[in-house]
């Protein structure tokens, strides 16, 4: 059996980027720039943000967090 992995992009989303499904533009996880910190990123889920994080550890936190609600079956478009 061969496990096939999801694929996911990044769009602008106002300040930040959304993580949607190819051929959609329903965010699973978003990115957003930190209010104090220039250049640092948090992400956002159910309403709660991460800790600050660079752009590249962001995208790979949001990557993940889709992956999981793609997988779970939890594919709902994040706040």
């Amino acid at each position: 059996m061969r496990l096939r992995l999801a694929q996911f992009h990044f769009m602008k989303d106002g300040d930040g980027l959304k993580c949607c499904k190819p051929g959609s533009t329903k965010a699973l996880a978003r990115i957003v720039p930190d209010q104090t910190y220039p250049g640092m990123w948090r992400v956002l889920r159910d309403g709660s943000l991460s800790d600050m994080l660079n752009i590249t550890r962001a995208k790979d936190v949001a990557f993940g967090l889709a992956e999981s609600m793609v997988f779970v079956g939890e594919d709902r478009d994040v706040a």
